[in-house]
């Protein structure tokens, strides 16, 4: 009888206990395209103000998508951007390129057609991008830009990947502003 009234007492909280533990989930990792802050300014490339960003509706999420296979698509449940991924590539974009303060900055719209995870291969990177310095057509240019950087298994080896595409998508960018500071509106 007492063992009853050992198990009706403290059965409850036991069974409360073995329900929470079995319903744990995997902590949620989070990534950015931001790359570490350094100590030296970047004096010599042109500001360039970063309008925004847009990406395929497919990858417009928090969480990572990866490619599963030719066709699939699978979504990282626990591995997720530090925000929207159009808000990770234009202040990425926006670290890269703050160059001191002028009165006419180069301003710049990002238009992401793909933006590819492959899990042990690549991470691809294409893009058109719209510069204006001025409200007439001289002062315009788009140019288009396209990378795979080789990615390994792991989640953080793609993430470095795609730091690495958006890095060199910011080397163009302010290549083309400088070009287009200069007077030249073909793209680099």
């Amino acid at each position: 009888m007492n063992q009853f009234k050992y198990y009706k007492q403290w059965g409850g909280v036991w069974l409360c206990l073995a329900f929470l533990a079995g319903c744990s989930s995997t902590p949620i990792q989070f990534h950015t395209l931001m790359p570490l802050p350094t100590d030296t300014p970047s004096d010599q490339q042109e500001k360039v103000v970063v309008e925004s960003v847009s990406v395929p509706p497919q990858v417009n999420r928090t969480e990572l998508v990866v490619r599963e296979d030719a066709s699939g698509l699978l979504i990282l449940e626990s591995e997720w951007w530090g925000s929207s991924l159009p808000e990770e590539i234009q202040s990425a974009l926006t670290a890269r390129l703050d160059g001191p303060r002028t009165p006419h900055p180069v301003r710049a719209w990002v238009t992401v057609s793909r933006f590819d995870t492959i899990v042990g291969q690549a991470a691809w990177l294409e893009a058109e991008f719209r510069l204006s310095v001025t409200q007439d057509q001289n002062g315009r240019m788009t140019c288009s830009f396209r990378q795979k950087s080789t990615a390994g298994d792991s989640v953080t080896s793609l993430v470095l990947a795609h730091q690495d595409n958006v890095e060199t998508l910011a080397q163009r960018i302010a290549e083309a502003a400088r070009q287009l500071k200069q007077g030249q509106t073909h793209c680099p």
